[in-house]
């Protein structure tokens, strides 16, 4: 008899997440779909993340597949994930965060709904998220559901929150998370849904089924802090990833392109790439006159950087 396949995969990588772990697992715990398993990737972790999992994995009501590899970054430890993956769909829930208990049985149910002859044509499906307070992360939209791509939810229809995504595994195994040389650290997941957004929609649930932990989330803003400079890579790579190739959105959000045209030129300069080559990389029209318009907004924010350096080097003992 063909063993039946899993409905979800659940993947959390985990990095010295011996403190916060256990809100992952207890979420899924809770839930009240049952068809899933959990594929913890820990990435270098020096705690006792290991410990802690193959604990759990003994006494789990649902399979845990715990691997680990030297501390490379979230794009590695999901490429991991999604290679391995069982599940007909892909959750992904950080180590600090968690899940209302219907959410992956309302993900599923949302999914069947999607008539089937049109299923090929969606990535997969987007929720709302609250904080443990049970605050969301935004206002919603005024109807069930929307489909849409990435590009369409966030540009023509102006989403000003963060929906995560549950992947159809088949289709997220075609979109790899690219792989900076040299860089470990943090790289935008936006990166990934805008790629995806070019060729499929997904379906957006106006339902809450996420659940981040506030005291935990780190912030970057364009006008930057000390907390988002070790990021500045990952943030270039999504950058000119917009610029060079969702330019035609510009009339939707001319605001929004044109801050995100001086944030490639102000990592660009911060990391050593000149004008000649941030030119040359874009290349195409609408995604080199954005960033010619915001180039001198890129050098200020870059000159800013310099002197808050040396400000900063003052003091340093």
């Amino acid at each position: 008899m063909a063993e039946q396949r899993l409905k979800f995969t659940v993947f959390t990588s985990a990095f010295n997440a011996e403190r916060t772990l256990h809100r992952v697992y207890e979420s899924l715990q809770n839930q009240t779909l049952r068809s899933f398993e959990w594929v913890v990737v820990s990435d270098g972790s020096v705690d006792r993340t290991e410990e802690i999992a193959e604990k759990w994995r003994a006494n789990a009501p649902f399979p845990i597949h715990f691997e680990r590899h030297a501390h490379s970054g979230t794009a590695a430890s999901f490429n991991r994930a999604v290679s391995i993956a069982r599940g007909e769909f892909f959750f992904q829930i950080d180590h600090d965060d968690g899940c209302k208990p219907e959410a992956l049985e309302r993900i599923w149910e949302a999914w069947r709904e999607i008539p089937e002859q049109a299923r090929p044509g969606y990535a997969g499906m987007y929720v709302r998220s609250c904080d443990e307070n049970g605050r969301p992360n935004g206002p919603g939209f005024g109807v069930p559901w929307r489909d849409a791509t990435f590009q369409e939810q966030y540009y023509r229809f102006r989403a000003r929150e963060d929906q995560r995504p549950c992947w159809v595994t088949q289709i997220i195994r075609k979109f790899p998370a690219p792989i900076l040389q040299g860089f470990s650290g943090w790289l935008p997941e936006g990166l990934t849904h805008a790629r995806v957004g070019r060729v499929y929609r997904a379906r957006w649930l106006n339902e809450i089924l996420y659940v981040y932990f506030q005291a935990d989330q780190g912030r970057v803003s364009l006008s930057g802090n000390g907390s988002g400079f070790t990021h500045w890579p990952g943030l270039r790579a999504q950058y000119r990833d917009l610029l060079a190739c969702d330019a035609q959105w510009l009339w939707y959000a001319p605001i929004q392109f044109y801050r995100q045209a001086a944030a490639y030129s102000r990592y660009s300069f911060r990391l050593g790439i000149g004008p000649a080559a941030q030119w040359r990389e874009l290349g195409t029209a609408p995604g080199r006159a954005l960033w010619l318009a915001a180039l001198p907004a890129g050098l200020a924010l870059n000159l800013m950087d310099q002197a808050r350096g040396r400000w900063h080097a003052q003091f340093e003992v």
